[in-house]
């Protein structure tokens, strides 16, 4: 049955190891990923670093899947009794039809695509992904294997009952083989999290497949194989690809070849992280998959202290991804990690310390910690003068808890100052390259207020000050707006620092955050030294802004990819203009999403005009594709209110004229189970739900081959 962990600081050392191990791979493969060994070997030689780096490592697949993945255990509040079925309709929520998250290559080319189409037609799982509906050349590629991390970072110490899951998850979209990598992938994960002892970890995940399968068949080849090789892992990976390479099996990325890859690099890497995932790397193949899935388990295995530091700064502890739903596309690996320690604590009933229990308790992606060794939370830094500053965490001081962030800035004259600051939201030229297509909603908005609590250091003989500026930075405008409160920091001393983003505006909060001008206390003319902490950072959300849609610039990735700023989507078409925003979409709900997934209460006011069609919708308590609510005009010159459990339902319905052109105003006042429905200030709905989701972002969509135009919108959150 295995042991599980208690969650004291050898767990979290190895979790957040773990997530940042993923990260490091799938980032340190991705841009050779398909590249034979060969061509590997004569581009680069010895790999000892990242091939490729960029300003920030875009959305990825093997990324995506065990963040969302792992969402199912919270949104249906179970371990894992979880059904096939459950973790099948959590794909459908968050992923967008035939964009992003996945490789779309494809209806039996690409194996989740073929499942997501499956899913969609009304194939239950695990039928959808199984090889009776798509044959063993679809069913049996790598995705099983690559995105199983999760299960085995929440089940620690419990490799039968994460293999259990994994084997659930794959079932959706996999079968044999491809069901079999994906429990050994978790069970040799949970297992690291026990022993350091790379024989054992090896053997608990080949225990949890079967001995008479391929993947063990070559498991029970290549492990005596490379055990005989030494240190020659070339050699080994010659026989690996003469006996296990793609010539072998069918489809376009089997995963046999690359499982052998994963166990080759296991034995040779002999618990180095970097020698491991750089061997990975050399032979080629999938090597953002075997690589992420390495670093994962090496991650848990050596704990976040055994990685050597030169792989951080290209990930900034931040996470792009690119669901449907734009507000859960801007994560921090450190948020990543206590949410997946949160479901642990769950499942097992375990209570963490007084550290932990506190970020337990806040709000996710609000809290900024710094409790993890190493984590910085996506915090920037930018010098006015060009000069470096530099990040990094630390145990020298803390608000509460043990770690905060230090900001160093080595050669600083009297007067120099820097911006310290968090990007809510992220724009194309933030990034290298467009793939897997994301798209974002801020993770902050006018109204929200931000607290944090920073220090100085005393610097020789007199204390230097720090005039401290809160400012944001506006995407529309592409300007910054310095607010006019400031704080004149003391050295050695912790200063609450608190302010409001102005309500009301039209805007997009693009950063956030403090500007820092420093002054040295005496009069010397040398340069100095400024050292400042911070602490505790937290964004209480009291969204109050209005949107005017038709001044939404466009985020250009590339020319098929333009999508309106802010609005993430599940299908549809989706253009801005002089005119507002026009969604539509042919036989299927058309929808995009804005706003924070954790507004509960508020009120939230639309302006659309129908153009074409019979349904044209606002949504509200958006929690992803598959569930929502939302009012609108319908046919038979209706409005109606629905709720959507996958399929939309309809609660109520009543008489109402409409017609083309002519503009309607949505007033939705949400507050706990009650739903109050204004159109053109009339009172339609006033309902008491029994059922309802609690939270949820806001959208805008149709249905029926619709098109609508809509407006503006205004939030305001409710006590």
């Amino acid at each position: 049955m295995g042991k599980t962990m208690i969650l004291d600081d050898r767990y979290f050392i190895k979790l957040y190891g773990g997530w940042i191990g993923k990260v490091i791979g799938v980032i340190h493969g991705a841009n050779i990923e398909g590249w034979p060994y060969e061509r590997i070997k004569e581009s680069f030689g010895k790999i000892e670093y990242y091939p490729v780096t960029f300003k920030n490592f875009c959305s990825d697949d093997d990324i995506n899947g065990p963040m969302f993945y792992l969402r199912a255990l919270e949104d249906y509040c179970k371990g894992s009794e979880i059904t096939e079925q459950e973790l099948a309709d959590n794909m459908l929520n968050y992923v967008g039809d035939g964009h992003g998250f996945f490789w779309w290559g494809g209806y039996g080319v690409s194996t989740e695509h073929t499942a997501y189409e499956n899913l969609l037609s009304g194939i239950r799982a695990p039928e959808s992904g199984s090889i009776a509906q798509n044959g063993s050349a679809t069913a049996e590629q790598i995705g099983g294997q690559i995105f199983s991390d999760c299960w085995g970072l929440v089940y620690p110490g419990r490799p039968a009952e994460a293999a259990a899951v994994a084997a659930k998850m794959a079932s959706v979209t996999h079968d044999r083989n491809g069901i079999f990598g994906a429990k050994f992938i978790a069970a040799c994960i949970s297992q690291a999290f026990l022993t350091e002892d790379m024989d054992t970890i090896i053997e608990a995940g080949l225990s949890v497949i079967p001995k008479d399968s391929e993947y063990a068949r070559m498991a029970e080849q290549v492990i005596p194989v490379c055990k005989g090789n030494d240190d020659d892992w070339e050699k080994s990976f010659l026989y690996v690809k003469e006996y296990f390479g793609y010539q072998h099996y069918e489809g376009s990325c089997h995963i046999i070849p690359n499982s052998a890859v994963i166990l080759l690099a296991l034995i040779h890497g002999q618990g180095d992280f970097s020698k491991t995932i750089n061997i990975a790397n050399m032979c080629g193949w999938d090597t953002d998959c075997n690589v992420g899935n390495l670093g994962a388990i090496l991650g848990v295995r050596n704990g976040i202290d055994a990685i050597d530091e030169k792989w951080l700064p290209q990930i900034h502890d931040f996470i792009c991804a690119s669901s449907s739903v734009g507000f859960l596309n801007i994560q921090t690996v450190s948020q990543v990690a206590a949410y997946c320690a949160k479901i642990t604590g769950r499942i097992y009933n375990l209570e963490p310390d007084e550290i932990w229990k506190r970020v337990f308790e806040k709000e996710e992606g609000a809290y900024f910690h710094f409790e993890f060794p190493t984590a910085i939370h996506g915090m920037r830094v930018r010098s006015s003068e060009g000069k470096k500053i530099l990040l990094s965490n630390t145990t020298e001081e803390a608000y509460q808890g043990k770690h905060s962030l230090k900001v160093v800035s080595p050669w600083t004259d009297n007067g120099d100052s820097f911006y310290l600051y968090y990007k809510p939201y992220y724009r194309p030229d933030d990034f290298d390259d467009s793939r897997y297509n994301p798209e974002f909603s801020p993770t902050v908005y006018p109204g929200d207020r931000i607290r944090a609590y920073l220090k100085g250091k005393e610097n020789g003989w007199q204390a230097n000050q720090i005039k401290v500026v809160p400012y944001f930075k506006d995407r529309i405008k592409d300007q910054l707006v310095y607010l006019k409160e400031y704080t004149q920091l003391l050295s050695a001393q912790w200063e609450k620092i608190e302010f409001q983003l102005p309500k009301g505006h039209t805007e997009i909060i693009e950063e956030v955050g403090f500007y820092l001008i420093c002054l040295e206390g005496g009069i010397r003319e040398t340069q100095f030294t400024e050292v400042l902490y911070l602490d505790e950072l937290e964004i209480l959300h009291q969204a109050d802004y209005e949107m005017e849609l038709s001044r939404l610039p466009l985020e250009k990735w590339n020319p098929l990819h333009v999508q309106p700023a802010h609005l993430s989507f599940l299908r549809g078409m989706l253009r801005a203009d002089i005119n507002g925003l026009s969604v539509s979409g042919s036989g299927k709900p058309a929808e995009c999403y804005t706003g924070n997934l954790n507004w509960k209460n508020y009120e939230f006011t639309a302006a659309l005009i129908p153009v074409k069609g019979e349904r044209h919708n606002v949504l509200f308590r958006v929690q992803g594709g598959i569930r929502s609510f939302a009012v609108g005009l319908a046919e038979n010159q209706t409005i109606r209110l629905y709720k959507k459990e996958k399929d939309y339902q309809i609660l109520k319905e009543v008489p109402y004229q409409w017609q083309f052109g002519v503009p309607y105003q949505f007033k939705i006042v949400v507050k706990n189970n009650q739903i109050k429905l204004w159109v053109n200030e009339k009172v339609l709905f006033n309902e008491e739900m029994d059922s309802v989701y609690e939270n949820g972002c806001i959208g805008f969509g149709n249905d029926m081959g619709s098109r609508t135009n809509y407006i503006y919108y205004r939030i305001k959150e409710l006590d």
